[in-house]
C-alpha cells in the first residue's frame, strides 16, 4: 500500500528526472544552436571569399563540436578555404584526415579530389610560363602523388562530377612526368651512362604509356642499346617507334654510330 509520504517520495523523484531530462534536452539544443551559427558564420565568410575568417568559424566548430552533423561539411569547406589560401600542405592534410576519418562519407570524392588539386598547385604556373622557363627539367615534385589522388578518384568514383576534370590533369601530369623521365634518360646518354638511360627510358614506357613524350622515350631507348651493343633490343624499340609514331625515326648521327660503332 502506498502511503501519503510514499506517494510524495515517488512524485518527487519523478519531477527531479524530468528536470534532469529537460536539462539535457536544453543542452543539447544549446549546443546543436551554438554548432549552426559557427557554421552559418563560416559558411558565409566563405561565399564572401574571407577564407581566413572562415578558417577561424569553421576550426571552431570541429574542434568544439567534433561530432555534430555539421562539423563533416565544415571539414570538407576547411579544405577548399585552404586551398584558396595557397596553403596547400595543410589542404592535403585536411583532405588526408577527412578520408580517414570518414571513408563512407558520400563526400569524400571531393576530399579525393581536393588532395588532388592541392597536390596538382604544387605544379610551376604562369611566372615560370612568362619567363620560358623549361620546366621538364625540373624535378615533378608532388605530380606523382596528384596523379595518384586523380587515380584513386576516377577508379573508385568514375561517376563522380569532379572524375572528368581528374583525368584531364591526369593527361598533363602524365605528359609532364614522361618528359622529366626523358630529360634524365637523355641527361644519362650524353654521359655515357647508357645503362642508366636505357632505365630511365624504359621506366618512362612502363609507366606513362598513352603520353607523346614516349616517342622521345623509345628514341633514347634505341640509341643506349646500340651503345651497349644490344642490337636486337635496340631494333625491337626502333620497330615499336615506327608503329606507335609513325614519321618519328632515330636522328640520322646515331644511325651513323650504329654501322660505325667503337
Amino acid at each position: 500500500m502506498i502511503t501519503t509520504r510514499n506517494l510524495a517520495g515517488i512524485l518527487l523523484v519523478a519531477a527531479a528526472c524530468a528536470a534532469l531530462a529537460g536539462c539535457g534536452r536544453g543542452d543539447e539544443r544549446d549546443e546543436l544552436s551554438a554548432a549552426n551559427v559557427l557554421y552559418e558564420r563560416g559558411h558565409a565568410a566563405l561565399e564572401g571569399g574571407d577564407f581566413r575568417k572562415a578558417l577561424r568559424f569553421l576550426g571552431t566548430l570541429k574542434a568544439r563540436f567534433p561530432f555534430n552533423p555539421q562539423t563533416r561539411q565544415a571539414q570538407l569547406e576547411i579544405i577548399y578555404c585552404h586551398y584558396r589560401l595557397n596553403d596547400q600542405d595543410s589542404a592535403v592534410e585536411a583532405a588526408r584526415e577527412f578520408e580517414r576519418e570518414n571513408p563512407r562519407h558520400p563526400n569524400v570524392d571531393y576530399a579525393i579530389y581536393m588532395r588532388g588539386l592541392a597536390l596538382f598547385a604544387r605544379q610551376p604556373g604562369r611566372f615560370g610560363r612568362l619567363f620560358r622557363i623549361d620546366y621538364s627539367r625540373r624535378p615533378v615534385l608532388s605530380a606523382g602523388e596528384s596523379f595518384d589522388a586523380f587515380t584513386q578518384l576516377t577508379t573508385r568514383y568514375p561517376d563522380s562530377e569532379y572524375a572528368a576534370d581528374a583525368r584531364r590533369r591526369m593527361v598533363y601530369l602524365r605528359n609532364r612526368m614522361a618528359r622529366y623521365e626523358n630529360h634524365v634518360a637523355d641527361y644519362y646518354l650524353r654521359r655515357g651512362a647508357w645503362i642508366a638511360a636505357a632505365n630511365r627510358a624504359r621506366f618512362a614506357i612502363d609507366n606513362y604509356h598513352g603520353s607523346p613524350e614516349i616517342a622521345g622515350s623509345l628514341k633514347i631507348l634505341v640509341k643506349a642499346y646500340r651503345r651497349i651493343g644490344l642490337d636486337e633490343l635496340a631494333t625491337d624499340a626502333e620497330q615499336m617507334l615506327a608503329t606507335n609514331f609513325p614519321g618519328e625515326q632515330v636522328d640520322d648521327e646515331q644511325r651513323r654510330r650504329r654501322f660505325f660503332f667503337f
